[in-house]
This record gives C-alpha cells, structure tokens and sequence, in this order.
C-alpha cells in the first residue's frame, strides 16, 4: 500500500488530520505519513478500509517511535541508523541515505524493498557502523553550517564552501577540516588553492556565530572543537614548561636519577618512594604496576606496594604517588 513520492510530498509537514488521528489510535505507533499516503487511495469509508487492508496483511503496518515524531530529521535518522546497522551491515552509509531520502514514508521498509530488488549495492569497509557525520542534516543546521564555515574562513569563496559541505554531508566538523587543509601543504598547492577557491576580495573580519537559535547539533559540534583546540594547546604548552624546565635543571646539575631505568629526569617526573630514599620515573612506576596487574599478576590482592628499588627498602609507593 505504498504511494509514489510526488502524491505524498505534503504529507510529511504533520497537518493535524482527523482521519489520521483515527488511525493512529487503531494502530498505535503507526508513521503518520504512510496513513496519510494511504487516504488518498480511498473516496468514502477511509479508517475502515485501511484498517481492513492492514488487518488483511497480518497486521502489519510501518512504525515510527514516539521519540521521532516531533521531528522529521529524527525519522529519517532512526531509519537510516536501523537499516545501516541492522538490516544492511554492509551496504555503504550514502547509498543508504540517498535511498532513505528518496522516500516520504514508511522509510525503512520501502528503502528494504528496493534494496532486495537491486543486484548489486555499494559496499563499506566498517561492517555494521555509522559514524556521526553519516547522518542526515537539518536544513537549519546547513544554513548555520554554511554561515559559520564563511565566517571562519573569510578569504574562501561562498560557493567553494557551499561545494565542500556538500561533499562532507553537510558536516561542519569534517567540513572545517577539509577547508582548513586547502590552506596548508606545498607551495604549488596553496598557488593552486589560492586561484581555484580563495577570494582576492576579503571581506571585514567578523566575530564567531551568535549562539542564538543554533541547533543542539552543530552547538555540540562547536563546543568539542573548542575543547580539542583547549586541549591541543594545553598539550603544546605543557611540552614547552616540560622543556623550558628540563634546561634548567640541567643548565644547574640538578636532574634526578631513575634507580630503576638510571636515566635523568627533572623533579616533577619523578616519585619517591614513602621512606624518600629512592626515586624512580613515572614511566618505570607505570610498567611496574602494568606487569604487576596485568602481566605475572604479583600485585594483585596486595594492600601495599613495596618499594622497587634493588636495594632493601622498607618503604612503599603511596597511593598518594599512584595516583599522580
């Protein structure tokens, strides 16, 4: 009882329907779509014949959960994450989102159908998976995608930003990268990117995107790249004070000695143990807990872990030093 896309394009914009209404509380959990596809097969009598036709198939009727309903993006994604990942493990994410898109209702199982009718389907080479950039996009959060996209990278073309979305799905994370790499590499490559996208024209340097009004998904995107960069730079500055600290200490003759490994080390990459006699670096300390746990298993059940010095030692290593 399916219906061709162009008769049941205004179905999909969820206009409160009486008759549809009827259904659903027939049939709870139905996909108001595919009823509203099937209204339009009948004159008179429309609830009782539908319902007589469904009864007539077993009972069988398209579903769509509760969480979906509200929004048509929700929908779309839940078929595609069912089909990607359920039904066909092994057909290639975009081909099944194509196939998903071509249809108005009953997505999963009129995108099945077609799929079984087709000899050959593209294939993926992560069975089973989709990532988060596979899914389907809102039209609001293309439009934002696009507008923060320019604003991140002025000298680039409008419509060569437009061409890269549509290459990565819309997807603004993938997108930023892919645009961020047009401007770095070889020389001949960036005279190249340079004449084929980047405009001669700059426009006034703008601020980041005014939050209002952005999608939930392109906000959470936002926010992870701003703590990778945080945490990219807090990495970056950390090797430098690492360093800057290491020339001190050598300049002054003051790096510590591993007594397990005998290499140098500053005052900060090393832990003593509980007498203060003995030093080891934490790469030492870490490989000894590993083997002791997970190799010949020695520490395992143990209360206190005694000092690894060669020497006899009464000490041990504080959980106070495990856990820094």
């Amino acid at each position: 009882m399916y219906r061709d896309n162009n008769e049941t394009k205004a179905s999909s914009s969820h206009r409160p329907n009486p008759l549809v209404e009827q259904l659903l509380t027939v049939f709870p959990g139905g996909d108001p779509d595919y009823f509203q596809s099937c209204l339009a097969y009948y004159h008179e009598r429309h609830v009782e014949r539908i319902a007589e036709k469904i009864c007539a198939s077993g009972g069988h009727y398209p579903t769509v959960p509760s969480h979906c309903l509200s929004e048509n993006e929700k929908r779309l994604n839940y078929a595609l994450n069912y089909l990607a990942t359920e039904l066909f493990p092994d057909c290639d994410v975009g081909y099944l989102r194509d196939k998903v898109l071509g249809f108005t209702h009953s997505h999963i199982e009129q995108t099945a159908l077609a799929l079984l009718q087709e000899e050959v389907v593209p294939e993926r080479l992560e069975s089973g998976k989709i990532r988060r950039c596979d899914f389907i996009h809102s039209e609001a959060y293309k439009l934002q995608a696009q507008t923060q996209l320019v604003v991140d990278f002025p000298q680039i073309w409008k419509s060569s930003v437009r061409a890269v979305l549509a290459e990565n799905n819309w997807d603004y994370t993938n997108s930023f990268h892919q645009l961020t790499e047009m401007g770095s590499g070889s020389f001949w490559k960036s005279v190249r990117n340079f004449f084929l996208h980047w405009s001669l024209h700059r426009p006034p340097k703008q601020s980041a995107l005014i939050k209002n009004n952005l999608t939930k998904e392109l906000e959470s995107e936002l926010n992870e790249m701003r703590k990778g960069h945080l945490d990219l730079q807090a990495e970056q500055d950390e090797r430098i004070a690492h360093g800057i600290n290491e020339a001190e200490y050598t300049t002054h003759q003051q790096l510590m000695t591993c007594l397990c490994c005998y290499g140098d080390f500053t005052f900060e990459q090393v832990a003593f143990c509980s007498e203060g006699k003995h030093t080891f670096c934490h790469s030492c300390v870490n490989r000894f807990i590993s083997e002791g746990l997970f190799g010949q298993g020695s520490l395992r059940g143990t209360p206190r872990i005694k000092c690894i010095a060669l020497t006899e030692c009464h000490g041990c290593l504080s959980s106070h030093t495990l856990q820094h």
